[in-house]
């Protein structure tokens, strides 16, 4: 049984849309977000497949990117499309976004501007501005009121009945409020928007098991700048694995620490 709540046609134009990032560090500043390590020298990220994955420590350029190609693409960037107009700060209130746009270029084959760009920092206020009772009907595309719902279930019940539509989908920390069972469904979600061909998909995580997800592309950002990595060599992946071979010792050898 379909997981995704519509079912629309497929394209003849194929994901991925957005196939390359190009960055050329400007020399002399050193201000925000020049000083983090995603932006301290050039890069060129490829995109061959139609999800991509960035992960990494805190502080280390992901979300600042993924920001970027929102603000490229016309999202509002609390959250939501083109098409979401409330409470926003004016664009020319994101410097740091205006600085990236002089020295990195985005390659489309086709350009997309359909989408959406989900922060799960700021996803009750998208609720609240989608349950107005002047956008009734877009409120039950995405599956009613889900302010009525846990967080968990509102966040899965806007990835079925959203993510089923064409497009570009960029997700900050999806698993905000997902359980590992949860998780899991949205792993299944992930699988069918691939297999329908229409949807290119750019996720931010810290969860070793979204950076799992076996068709994705994964970028682990770091003091050294931005690798491809399998799931195996990510700082995180390697956390998660001595916690889980002895939670106790390596437990008590953290505290332990000074």
């Amino acid at each position: 049984m379909s997981l995704l709540k519509t079912f629309p046609k497929k394209s003849g134009l194929l994901p991925p849309f957005l196939k390359k990032i190009s960055f050329n560090r400007p020399t002399a500043d050193q201000d925000f977000p020049f000083n983090i390590p995603a932006f301290q020298k050039d890069f060129t990220l490829e995109f061959s497949k139609p999800v991509t994955i960035f992960t990494g420590a805190n502080a280390t350029g992901k979300s600042t990117l993924l920001e970027f190609i929102a603000h490229r693409c016309g999202f509002n960037l609390l959250g939501g499309s083109r098409d979401h107009c409330y409470q926003t700060l004016a664009r020319d209130s994101y410097p740091h976004l205006k600085k990236l746009a002089d020295c990195m270029r985005l390659a489309w084959l086709p350009k997309v501007s359909q989408g959406f760009f989900l922060r799960a920092e700021t996803f009750f206020n998208f609720l609240e501005y989608i349950h107005d009772p002047r956008w009734q009907d877009l409120e039950a595309s995405y599956g009613g009121n889900l302010l009525t719902q846990s967080h968990g279930e509102g966040f899965l019940s806007f990835f079925r009945h959203r993510l089923s539509r064409g497009g570009l989908y960029l997700m900050d920390e999806p698993e905000a409020a997902l359980s590992p069972m949860h998780q899991m469904e949205f792993l299944k979600i992930l699988k069918e928007i691939e297999s329908r061909s229409n949807a290119q998909v750019i996720l931010v995580t810290h969860s070793p098991l979204l950076m799992g997800y076996p068709m994705a592309e994964l970028y682990e950002f770091g003091g050294c700048g931005i690798k491809l990595l399998a799931l195996e060599q990510t700082q995180h992946f390697q956390v998660m694995k001595s916690f889980c071979q002895a939670p106790q010792a390596f437990i008590r050898r953290l505290l332990e620490k000074e």
